[in-house]
């Protein structure tokens, strides 16, 4: 998925859609292949949280303005199911005005959460949805009863093997639905 990230020439941002347990380690293995640690490494951050608030982007924001300590590239990996809008809002000129070899990984289960101006400062990796599955088990899911429609939502949680893994399939069945 980040075969098409250019190592010679990095994005400042970049937005990827996705599972964070497919693509941590690809990222990683980019760090690596760029000579930078990703451990014991304080210009190598990765925050990982269920809900991405406002405190979290003014921390982030005050921390990547520090000065790297090994005169590398900082790496920051920022892990999410939800971003929520204050957050949003608060990153909107950090992205608009980048930091010199600062570069940030902003991982999420479905780029549709984020605002269309947060959105355009970031080079975007999106997944590949496989629609036809997708519209097949949204269409049955809209069609079911409510109970029907939790258990539902457990088989596939058991099944995809995390909550997060079915973000983007209700996020999608969400939009058909209205």
């Amino acid at each position: 998925m980040l075969n098409e990230i250019n190592k010679n020439n990095l994005h400042h941002a970049y937005l990827i859609e996705g599972l964070a347990d497919k693509i941590l380690p690809e990222i990683c293995k980019l760090a690596d292949s760029l000579k930078i640690k990703t451990s014991g490494n304080p210009d190598f951050c990765r925050i990982i949280l269920d809900s991405f608030k406002i405190e979290d982007a003014r921390n982030l924001k005050f921390w990547a303005l520090e000065k790297s300590l090994s005169e590398n590239k900082k790496f920051y990996i920022i892990v999410a199911n939800n971003f929520l809008i204050e957050a949003q809002n608060a990153l909107l000129k950090m992205f608009e005005e980048p930091i010199e070899n600062t570069h940030f990984f902003l991982i999420a289960p479905d780029v549709d959460i984020f605002l269309p101006t947060l959105l355009s400062r970031f080079y975007l990796i999106r997944s590949e949805i496989n629609l036809p599955n997708e519209l097949k088990e949204a269409e049955r899911f809209i069609s079911l009863p409510l109970p029907s429609r939790i258990n539902l939502l457990r088989e596939m949680s058991t099944e995809r093997g995390s909550q997060e893994a079915f973000l983007p399939f209700l996020n999608w069945t969400a939009t058909k639905a209205s």
